[in-house]
């Protein structure tokens, strides 16, 4: 299986090494591959996302600065990326589907360790992509009061 994840800056990325070792684990042949897009056209992007979908890739992991573009770019949105407004998953099948795993994540975990108990006061670290996606899964959920800091140092 060859799947992969692209975007800027990512040369450094753990995300073949885990995914090797989780695809070991559970014996499924996997090839992961990094997309690194730094020194490319803007429009590559749209042009990769084919190339790779031709190629029998069986989808891409999407991370900074596409998230929130390639929307614009999948043939079907999930209804938890349309809420969130970006996609960090995208699966090849005859079209592309986009998907937020960092919102399905989270609330399957919220769900294992809290069931149906409404989140009370929450407080959010940083304003990225992920922040993003569990402060709409709370919301989701019902939460009362959601702090957010996002600090530069």
């Amino acid at each position: 299986m060859k799947i992969g994840l692209i975007g800027n800056n990512i040369s450094s990325s753990n995300a073949p090494d885990i995914h090797t070792r989780l695809a070991k684990i559970f014996q499924i042949s996997l090839e992961y591959l990094l997309f690194d897009l730094k020194d490319k056209e803007e429009n590559y992007f749209i042009v990769l996302l084919e190339e790779l979908k031709d190629a029998g890739f069986k989808g891409v992991n999407i991370t900074f600065p596409f998230k929130e573009k390639v929307i614009n770019h999948v043939d079907n949105i999930s209804k938890n990326s349309r809420n969130v407004g970006s996609a960090n998953t995208l699966i090849f099948k005859k079209k592309i589907t986009a998907q937020n795993t960092d919102y399905t994540g989270f609330l399957k975990t919220y769900n294992f360790h809290f069931g149906k108990n409404t989140p009370g006061t929450n407080l959010v670290l940083g304003a990225g992509g992920v922040s993003r996606a569990v402060t709409f899964a709370l919301a989701s959920l019902g939460v009362e009061k959601i702090f957010l800091i996002d600090l530069y140092i």
